[in-house]
């Protein structure tokens, strides 16, 4: 019963916990470019997502007015997007340059941005090799876990792995679209990279993490490391090799999460190499 109530507090603060999302714009522009449609596009493909609230801001570039109009601009592009019964009980708020006070013209790219905050509205599917490792999350004690700020490489370096010492952890530069098991289009090459890795060193198993960023959320920690699970076997690699888990939130590599970029460095796959 114990067990029933802690997992039903941790699905409900997956469910309804507030994530967030930015989108940036070009200079003095009011329409997203394609790179930042297509994240968008990923993002709503999903339908999942509840958004809740749409934050606008520009630079300093121009006058308070002009500002001002441009941020509804792009809060109403982004809003084009949506459907209507997304739009009933949106909140919108234009900041135009009104940008937090730790902000300094040297980053002024990150101003030109809308930030759609939004919530899961369903659980994802629970799908994993190992049993009971919701359990498992739940107990898991960090320090029982690799740690990897110290230890990560870089996607360049696989082959001195051969002579590290097992259980050291590997970053492999996959990353995800926000609250998805969308991989980013960069992670494509990096993927093959470890692939033909693995391809050359048959001895050499691995077991595949799965991570998020912000809050728990066990189940797209899992299916983000399936992700590079299914790749490798499809691509041929022997699945005697392989294994794969979700750490939820339990492993950052950028902490304190303070900035979007931060937290796109959480939403990741990294491995670890078993011999």
């Amino acid at each position: 019963m114990k067990f029933t109530l802690i997992l039903f507090a941790f699905l409900s603060f997956s469910l309804f916990s507030q994530e967030k999302m930015s989108l940036y714009f070009d200079f003095n522009s009011s329409v997203l470019n394609d790179a930042q449609k297509n994240i968008l596009d990923e993002f709503l493909k999903r339908d999942i997502f509840e958004i809740q609230k749409i934050v606008a801001y520009t630079d300093t570039f121009g006058t308070k007015r002009y500002n001002d109009k441009l941020a509804l601009e792009r809060l109403n592009h982004i809003k084009s997007f949506l459907k209507s019964t997304e739009l009933a009980n949106l909140q919108q708020e234009v900041k135009g340059e009104k940008y937090p006070s730790k902000a300094t013209v040297s980053n002024y790219k990150s101003w030109r941005r809308v930030d759609l905050f939004y919530i899961v509205k369903q659980t994802l599917p629970i799908e994993n090799k190992t049993p009971a490792l919701l359990e498992e999350v739940i107990e898991v004690k960090t320090e029982d876990l690799p740690i990897i700020q110290k230890d990560t490489v870089s996607t360049q370096k696989f082959a001195d792995l051969l002579e590290a010492e097992s259980g050291k952890a590997l970053s492999l530069d996959v990353q995800f679209y926000p609250g998805t098991d969308n991989k980013l289009p960069s992670s494509n090459k990096n993927l093959i990279e470890f692939y033909d890795f693995l391809a050359a060193n048959p001895s050499v198993n691995v077991l595949i993490r799965g991570h998020v960023c912000c809050q728990r959320d066990y189940d797209l920690s899992v299916l983000r490391a399936k992700v590079v699970y299914d790749f490798l076997i499809k691509k041929g690699i022997d699945s005697k090799r392989l294994d794969y888990k979700g750490y939820s939130n339990s492993l950052p590599v950028a902490f304190p999460e303070r900035t979007e970029e931060d937290m796109q460095k959480n939403r990741r796959v990294d491995v670890v190499i078993l011999k």
